[in-house]
Parts: C-alpha cells; sequence; structure tokens
C-alpha cells in the first residue's frame, strides 16, 4: 500500500492560490494516497485565504467555495487534542511552533510522509530522527 500523506497549510493553501509550487501541489491531489492533517488546518487555511481576500487576490465566493469543500479532500482530520502532547515534546525538542509540529506528530501517528511548503521547517528537522518523514514540496516528485 502507499504511503499515506500529511499535508499543511502552507500546501493547502496552494490548491486555492497562484503561488510557487501550486502545481507540485495539485500533483499532491492527484496522486490518490490518503491525506492527513490535523483538524485545526482548517482555520489555518480559511484565515490565509481570508486574508488574501482582503488583499483582492481571490474573491470572496472562491474563499467560500474553498473552504466549504476543503474537509473532504481528507481522508480523516485528526484531533488536535490528541497530537498535542507530542507536538508540545516535538516542540520543545526542535524550538519550532506548536502549530507545525501539530503536522510532525499527526506524521508519527499515521506512519504518513509529511510534505510542506515551509523550508525553515524542513531544515530544522534535517539531522533528526524525523528527517525522512519530511519532505519539501518543492522536492515532491
Amino acid at each position: 500500500m502507499t504511503r499515506p500523506l500529511i499535508v499543511d497549510s502552507s500546501v493547502a493553501l496552494k490548491w486555492f492560490l497562484k503561488e510557487i509550487d501550486a502545481d507540485k501541489a495539485d500533483d499532491i491531489l492527484r496522486a490518490e494516497r490518503d491525506l492527513f492533517a490535523p483538524d485545526f488546518l482548517l482555520a489555518e487555511v480559511a484565515n490565509g485565504l481570508r486574508r488574501q481576500q482582503r488583499n483582492a487576490v481571490i474573491s470572496a465566493e472562491s474563499v467560500n467555495e474553498a473552504v466549504a469543500g476543503l474537509a473532504g479532500v481528507f481522508t480523516e482530520l485528526l484531533p488536535t487534542g490528541v497530537l498535542i502532547l507530542d507536538a508540545l515534546l516535538i516542540s520543545q525538542q526542535l524550538d519550532y511552533s506548536i502549530y507545525d509540529c501539530l503536522f510532525l506528530a499527526a506524521s508519527r501517528m499515521r506512519d504518513a510522509q509529511f510534505v510542506t511548503a515551509d523550508t525553515a521547517f524542513v531544515s530544522k528537522v534535517s539531522g533528526t530522527q524525523d528527517a525522512s518523514r519530511v519532505i519539501a514540496l518543492a522536492d515532491w516528485k
């Protein structure tokens, strides 16, 4: 069976915005793999899209449509509550944001590859036990 994927908000936003590597983010949608994310991804993506709406990059109608359909893209949205303690430990070890570490905790929980456009996080994880779990979107094939 093909390994499932965790995607973070930086990848999910590219499904709706014309950004660098949006084509690679779209490839993930076509990859026919189970997709997982912490449930708070919905709020992060909605916030990011709303910010772009305020900047006249995307219409209110497009934001509403994107947010309404986003949950359906995922096989499962994992409750933040079951990930938080592992994410806290990861955050303490890496000295990095809890929000980003929740995605790595989800990756551990589902034994999934974690794809992110956050190159700073990829660098932070490099050389750790989780390095093989995390791949930069730019390197997605």
